[in-house]
């Protein structure tokens, strides 16, 4: 694919679907196969971005991207967890049992309607070496799902910032700016007060009122999450 491939392949926005780790590009074309909502996707680094669509200003020349060809057909005899790390970039309806079998441990696990304090974060990051991995995400109560969760080098995302300047950690951008907000991005772009407000469509994004008394506030395209005991906000750790 480059950027001279037909208009018909491309669309007026990019609208990323999810994030993973693959150790090989070939196990990034495995798992695009396997997604019905997937139609390009992009290796590069060891992250497998998969895409709905590209636009037509996407920058295509180093040949890290791809689309599907759907006469293709791959074999799906094997699930899709075998051609992961042990845990995702950034993905949705992840199982909390495969972090749990890959060695996570939850330390954190609260209602939204309940707030995240300072020293939440702090007992979470004691349970962090140099090299642990922090994954955060939000389920149902009592279900096995994440609904979404991004992960990365616990001690980077554990760090400060200021308003509106997410760090980069792997491919996501994270931000903790207390008396503000923590979450993710798919992208730089936030708007951060007491949450991230930005794109509220968007399925990517994890929101949580920080070092305030009050809990909430998104979770994807869930927002005003802060009385809500329907879900529940979670960390977990790899040492």
């Amino acid at each position: 694919m480059n950027n001279q491939t037909h208009k018909k392949y491309f669309s007026c926005s990019t609208i990323l679907n999810q994030m993973l780790q693959a150790q090989k590009r070939f196990d990034c074309f495995k798992l695009g196969s396997r997604q019905n909502n997937c139609d390009y996707l992009k290796y590069k680094l060891n992250n497998c971005s998969l895409y709905l669509y590209l636009s037509f200003n996407e920058s295509l020349e180093d040949g890290s991207f791809w689309f599907k060809n759907k006469n293709d057909k791959i074999s799906n005899d094997c699930t899709m967890t075998k051609y992961l790390n042990s845990y995702p970039n950034l993905t949705r309806n992840y199982p909390i049992s495969n972090l749990i079998n890959n060695g996570f441990q939850i330390v954190y696990d609260q209602f939204y309607s309940l707030g995240t304090m300072y020293s939440d974060m702090s007992l979470a990051k004691s349970y962090c070496n140099l090299s642990s991995i922090l994954c955060t995400g939000g389920s149902l109560t009592n279900s096995d799902i994440l609904e979404l969760v991004a992960c990365g080098n616990c001690n980077q995302i554990f760090r400060n910032t200021t308003l509106n300047s997410p760090n980069l950690v792997g491919s996501v951008y994270w931000y903790m700016t207390p008396g503000q907000s923590f979450g993710f991005s798919p992208s730089f772009t936030i708007t951060q007060n007491t949450a991230d407000t930005c794109s509220q469509s968007d399925p990517l994004r994890l929101s949580w009122h920080f070092d305030q008394n009050y809990g909430g506030w998104r979770l994807g395209n869930m927002i005003d999450l802060d009385f809500s005991t329907l879900y529940k906000k979670l960390l977990f750790v790899k040492v």
